[in-house]
Order: structure tokens, then C-alpha cells, then sequence
């Protein structure tokens, strides 16, 4: 502690420590986003559609996910195809990692904007960032990242330079902030539900000031009605192109399904919620994890570097005492941002839990994150921030910085390990995805001609990766080679491939048997045949070799 407070007494070692923690703890919490790869089969149809070329990529996707679903105005000026402009994991990965990290500070601006406040503003940010959850929902930082968080980020832009437009009602600002939130809405629809934060942020920044109703209207009329005008437009889309997506259709079957939905995507997006209190995912870290949290989890390098960096900035951050410090615990501005961020913890879901798809989907055992919680986990720890900034200004117990400040590192390491497991799980079943790909691209196909090829294990349902019916053989058209692969059998296949544990293949049909693999192999070995039967076979000499992969014969072990 010593040490501490005579770095804390020199400015200079100050900045630099504190900001050689902050650096380390978003390389820590981002890197695993930068490694997973896709997750879920709907991203596995993105990347097939970008693997036949930018221009079957857009024109594939205009039609199935904008024409087909309705959606047309979504396709306007929408960067979700950036994800797709490499096979590689890592560029993947990187392109996402900037979304979500320019969303977050964006967020972090645009509460100092309200709040003026530079120290709450990078807790915020940190906070949000080290309990963001990663898992196997169909949510960011999961997946569908560009397509949740551009029109997060259009938005966030819009309601900053709207701020900056009540300062002197420049017209260009003015301009600029109703184009962006136009804009944002045709990106996701949903958005039409923040048109409420242009009034309220007007009355939270002249709170102190003689508010009239007139005033309000005045201020907030034009986003209003760009709002309105974008109902008209909706609409009018839904009429030329007549949507076949179930979350699209709107049904009110009764008030307690709508209910039900939106208290447990609310419930779902606090912090720890999917490492302490939900059964399935506390049950799939202990499958994967072979166990309960252990020595190994808690003393991995990469947990106690991430430990130590949050306890410099947080230590740099909370020790003071000085955010947010007034006599009142909570005056009326505060009452009212308060009262904001608990509303956006769940009104955003409400177009969803008015479809029939998400009151049917939403559980706790199944999707209890869907892509509009990452909108309402940003809500939730703003709350949840400003009420533990408020008690640690005002609480005269002096431990209850080292309190909080402990609390804050054991929850979120809690969450850091969990988010480990998963990414490795994840990679692990994005790994095997590359693996068929890279066996299917191979040469030594084409000497077979078109055949027909019994592959069951090729369409296993890993976690969120399923995959379609016809996935393997259009992507082995695109290569030229003249595979197609089924998952039930039929007496017209020729041939039976199946994927091994290590990601090897054993491929076999009339009495030719091959295993097809990156790592060389010699004597006998066991494989796994079509119907999960181990059998024992000799290598025999290689037959091809391809990039990283040798194909070799195999011979019957009696």
C-alpha cells in the first residue's frame, strides 16, 4: 500500500501506470473475442456465402436477409460484410473487436456528455467491458457483432452531437444527428425506441432551469418525427416485400408471455448472471471445464495479470472518493438519469417479446440472450454503476473503497474464467469447421469425379454450430469439386466419410480406405467407422500430399 501511495504522489508514474493497466486489461478482455472465430450456424452461412465472392456475398445477402425477411432499408449503408472479407479468424476477430470497443468508449462519452464526469465514465467503460459475458447466445461479443453494434455506435453519434446541438442549436449538427438516427433505424429497427432519450436528455440537461412542455416538444419534435416517418417506411416495406422471418411478425398473444420474455432477457443481462445463476451454463462449464472452478482456472497467468491490472485501475480510480460527490444521495437529475437507464433495461426488447418467435424462444434454459441484450446490458450497468459510485461517495466508511474494489475483481475474474472455457470450446468447434473445409478444397477429389458421400458427422450440432442440409456440397462446388455430401444414408452413395476426434478424416468406400490427415501416422491406429464404432487399421504409405494434409492408404488390422 506504501508502495501505491508514493506512486500515486508522483503524477507522472500515476498516468503511466495507470494507463499501462488499462492497456493490458482491454488486450486480457478482448483477446479471446480475437481468437474464437464464428460460433453459431447463421455466421457459418454468412462465411459460406463471402467464400463464393464479395459479389455472391452481397447479392446472396440483399436477398435472403433484407428482400425474403423484409427488411430492405437495412440494407443501406450496412458494414456487416466486413466480418467476411477474410477467412481468417484473426481478421475476423480483429474487425469485431473494433466494433465492440468503439461502441464501448462511445457509450463511456456519451455518459460524460451527461454527467460530466471523466472517472465514472472509464469505470463504466471498464466495467462494461470485464463482465461482458461470452458464451454460446446469439448475442454480441458472440456473434452477430457488426449487425447489433453499427447502428449502437450510428446511435450513440447521434445522441452525442444532439447534445452538442442543444448547446447552440447549430443547423448542422441539427442535420447530422437526425440523419444518423435515421439512419440507425433503418439498421434495426428496434431503435425506433430510443426517440424517448432525445426529450428526456433535453429535460436532464436543463433540469436546473425553468422547463416548459413547450420547450421540450420544440427540442425534441424533429427526431419525433423522423421516428414517425420511419414507421411509414417500415411499413411500406413490409407491404413491397412481404416478410418471411417469424421475428418480424407481430402478435400479441397474451401479456404474461410478453411479460415473461422481457423480464428474463432483464434478469439475464446483469452481471455474473451466466456464471452463477443459470443451470445450463453453469452446467456446460463444468462439462467443459471437467469440473468446478480449479487451481489451474484461478493461477492461470492470464487471470492474474487481468487481476492485478483491474486492481491498479480501479485502486487509481475509487481510492479518492471523489466520483459523483454531492450532499443529496440522489437529486432530481440523478433520480431521473436513474429512472432512464432502468426503463432501457428493457424497453428495447419489447418489439421482440411482441413476436411470436422470441415469446416461444426465450427461456432460461434455451436463449436468454438474444442480439437486442447487448443494448440492454449497456442500460443495466450504467444503473448498476451510478448506484455503486453513489454509495462509495457516501458511505463514510473508509474500507468501502478495498470493498468494493475486491468484490468488483473476484466477480469479474469469475466471469474471465468462464469466458476462457467457452472461447476454448468455441474454438475447438470452429477449428473442426476449418478442418472439413480444408479437406473438402483438395485436389484429390477430383479424380473421383461426381460422388455421392455419406458424412453424418459432418452435420453434428456443436453447441450454436449447426449447419444446413446442402452446406458441405455448396461449398465443395465452389472448389470444383463434385462431392455431395448427405446425413442419412441412401443405396445410391458411394462412399462414407467421418470426422475423428483430432479433427483427422477416415474416408472409405468399396475397399479402399483412407485417412486423410496433418499429422504423419505410421503402424496401427484406431478410427471411428459411420456408426461410432472404434476399429483397429495399419497406415500404410501416403498416396498424396497436399498443403498440410497427406492422404494415406489403410489396411484392415484382423
Amino acid at each position: 500500500m506504501k508502495l501505491l501511495k508514493k506512486i500515486r504522489e508522483s503524477e507522472l508514474e500515476k498516468i503511466s501506470m495507470k494507463h499501462f493497466a488499462g492497456i493490458i486489461l482491454v488486450i486480457l478482455v478482448f483477446y479471446p473475442m480475437f481468437i474464437k472465430g464464428i460460433m453459431c450456424n447463421d455466421e457459418l452461412l454468412l462465411r459460406l456465402w463471402s467464400q463464393k465472392g464479395i459479389k455472391s456475398f452481397f447479392q446472396t445477402t440483399i436477398y435472403n436477409e433484407y428482400i425474403l425477411k423484409g427488411r430492405v432499408l437495412g440494407a443501406i449503408g450496412n458494414l456487416k460484410f466486413m466480418s467476411f472479407l477474410s477467412d481468417n479468424k484473426y481478421i475476423f476477430g480483429l474487425i469485431n473487436s473494433a466494433f465492440l470497443f468503439l461502441s464501448i468508449v462511445l457509450f463511456g462519452y456519451l455518459t460524460y456528455k451527461i454527467l460530466k464526469n471523466r472517472e465514472f465514465s472509464i469505470l463504466l467503460c471498464v466495467l462494461i467491458s470485464i463482465f461482458l459475458p461470452i458464451n454460446f447466445e446469439f448475442a454480441v461479443p458472440n456473434a452477430f457483432v457488426i449487425v447489433c453494434l453499427e447502428p449502437m455506435i450510428i446511435l450513440e453519434c447521434s445522441l452525442i452531437i444532439y447534445i452538442d446541438y442543444l448547446d447552440n442549436y447549430n443547423r448542422k449538427k441539427f442535420f447530422v444527428s437526425i440523419g444518423l438516427f435515421l439512419w440507425s433505424m433503418f439498421l434495426y429497427e428496434f431503435l425506433i425506441t430510443y426517440v424517448l432519450l432525445f426529450p428526456a436528455i433535453y429535460i436532464i440537461k436543463n433540469i436546473d432551469k425553468k422547463i416548459s412542455i413547450k420547450k421540450v416538444i420544440y427540442a425534441s419534435f424533429p427526431w419525433v418525427t423522423v421516428s414517425v416517418i420511419y414507421l411509414i417506411l417500415y411499413f411500406l416495406q413490409g407491404y413491397l416485400f412481404p416478410s418471411n422471418y417469424e421475428g418480424t411478425h407481430l402478435s400479441f398473444n397474451s401479456l404474461t408471455s410478453i411479460l415473461n420474455v422481457l423480464k428474463i432477457l432483464f434478469v439475464a443481462v446483469f452481471p455474473t448472471y451466466f456464471s452463477y445463476f443459470n443451470d445450463k451454463y453453469k452446467y456446460l462449464f463444468e462439462l467443459y471445464n471437467s469440473g468446478n472452478v480449479t487451481f489451474e482456472n484461478v493461477f492461470n497467468p492470464i487471470i492474474i495479470i487481468f487481476g492485478l491490472s483491474l486492481f491498479v485501475l480501479l485502486y487509481f480510480l475509487l481510492s479518492k472518493n471523489k466520483i459523483l460527490e454531492k450532499k443529496k444521495f440522489l437529486d432530481l437529475k440523478e433520480i431521473l438519469i436513474l429512472a432512464v437507464a432502468i426503463v432501457y433495461g428493457f424497453l428495447p426488447a419489447l418489439p421482440n417479446a411482441l413476436t411470436p418467435m422470441y415469446q416461444e424462444g426465450v427461456t432460461v434454459e434455451s436463449f436468454t440472450w438474444i442480439p437486442v441484450s447487448i443494448y440492454l446490458y449497456f442500460a443495466v450497468m450504467f444503473s448498476l454503476t451510478f448506484i455503486f459510485f453513489k454509495l462509495v461517495t457516501h458511505l463514510k466508511f473508509k474500507g468501502i473503497s478495498w470493498i468494493c474494489i475486491l468484490v468488483i475483481i473476484v466477480s469479474s475474474v469469475g466471469v474471465q474464467i468462464r469466458n476462457h472455457v467457452f472461447v476454448k470450446e468455441q474454438v475447438s468447434n470452429y477449428d473442426r469447421i476449418v478442418a472439413i473445409e480444408n479437406v473438402i478444397k483438395l485436389d484429390y477429389w477430383k479424380q473421383y469425379g461426381a460422388i455421392s458421400v455419406f458424412a453424418p458427422s459432418l452435420y453434428e450440432t456443436m453447441n450454436s454450430m449447426a449447419i444446413e442440409k446442402d452446406h458441405w456440397s455448396q461449398f465443395a462446388k465452389i472448389y470444383n469439386n463434385d462431392l455431395y455430401f448427405e446425413d442419412e444414408y441412401n443405396s445410391a452413395q458411394n462412399a462414407v466419410l467421418v470426422v475423428q476426434e483430432n479433427n483427422d478424416f477416415y474416408f472409405y468406400f468399396d475397399n479402399v480406405q483412407l485417412l486423410i490427415s496433418k499429422e504423419k501416422k505410421g503402424g496401427e491406429i484406431s478410427v471411428k467407422d459411420v456408426q461410432g464404432n472404434y476399429r483397429i487399421v495399419k497406415v500404410e504409405d501416403s498416396i498424396w500430399n497436399e498443403g498440410d494434409y497427406s492422404v494415406c492408404l489403410l489396411s484392415s488390422v484382423k
